[in-house]
């Protein structure tokens, strides 16, 4: 009797509820790597931030840092030291619990950064006040995930976790559309009011496709955990988890970094200006429809715009 070959991939009775958590894990440390980048270009660029600002980027590091080694302890543990223990993958142990737990308050903590954006933006406290209840529920859903895997670490019974996921991710999810829809809408506003200011249109619009990507990448994380959670009992959710953090800091680092950028885009403008205005044989100065200033020294780029018609003078301040 022909014996049978051997699969060409073998099965595994763990390949379907940790192997998606390899994954996320893996992707948890590659985003790290990038974090730990782009702090180290925020503290070498941004001398003159508030102190405060640099207090916050200093703590947000810290916490992915702890979140990253958490995250790497707890597939090591489980790949090599409890490799021959199955009883091992049945169970949470406390650097699994940590995830959801520092997941919610780094989320949190970076919807409340672009929650103070908002308020900064449209100079509305409701709309600033919103995105920052809905930061606090994921707060208060992730550590009670964090709790409950601590108190009852059955892996194979999750079910009973189901509020606190939704507390979790479903305010999360709303805050993020809300802070990408809210801000895309008063930039594009922004925008047409500074109509055939080339300038500030090529500005503004970099800002609006950078508020877009910042956003897209957590929000479609945040959905992807969710829905494989309600829809399957595998542990597919779990390769979503992990790098959700990291989805959050990045995000906020990427916005800060980006000042330096549209200062450089800002200068090359002006000195292409400046030039033009010399060779036609005028004057370097601009005349009063034209004037605009991008300033960068501070946590937000700020943006003045003076407009003349006919009847007035309007003058457009927003922080963003």
């Amino acid at each position: 009797m022909a014996t049978i070959p051997p699969p060409l991939f073998p099965t595994s009775p763990i390949i379907e509820t940790h192997g998606p958590g390899l994954v996320g894990v893996l992707l948890n440390v590659m985003l790290y790597g990038t974090q730990i980048v782009q702090t180290f270009t925020y503290f070498d660029t941004y001398h003159r931030d508030p102190v405060w600002m640099k207090v916050f980027v200093g703590v947000l590091f810290l916490a992915d840092t702890l979140n990253a080694m958490f995250s790497a302890g707890w597939i090591f543990k489980l790949m090599i030291i409890e490799f021959s223990n199955l009883q091992a993958y049945l169970n949470a142990d406390w650097l699994l619990s940590a995830d959801p737990a520092m997941g919610g308050l780094i989320a949190a903590a970076c919807q409340g950064f672009f929650a103070w954006r908002l308020y900064i933006l449209t100079g509305s406290w409701l709309v600033g006040a919103f995105v920052a209840l809905l930061a606090c529920c994921v707060a208060v859903g992730g550590v009670g995930i964090g709790i409950g895997l601590g108190i009852t670490p059955d892996l194979t019974n999750i079910e009973h976790f189901r509020p606190w996921v939704f507390v979790w991710l479903l305010p999360g999810l709303i805050c993020d559309v809300t802070i990408t829809i809210t801000m895309t809408y008063y930039l594009r506003t922004a925008r047409q009011r500074t109509a055939g200011f080339k300038r500030t249109e090529t500005i503004l619009r970099k800002v609006v496709a950078l508020t877009i990507q910042n956003c897209l990448l957590t929000t479609l994380c945040a959905a992807g955990d969710l829905i494989s959670y309600l829809t399957t009992p595998k542990g597919y959710h779990i390769g979503f988890s992990f790098p959700i953090p990291k989805l959050y800091s990045n995000a906020v680092m990427t916005s800060l970094n980006s000042r330096a950028r549209l200062k450089n885009m800002t200068s090359a403008w002006e000195t292409y200006h400046d030039n033009s205005m010399d060779s036609s044989g005028e004057s370097g100065q601009r005349r009063p429809n034209e004037v605009y200033n991008l300033s960068t020294s501070q946590p937000q780029v700020f943006v003045e715009t003076s407009v003349v018609t006919d009847a007035k003078v309007g003058s457009i301040k927003r922080d963003l």
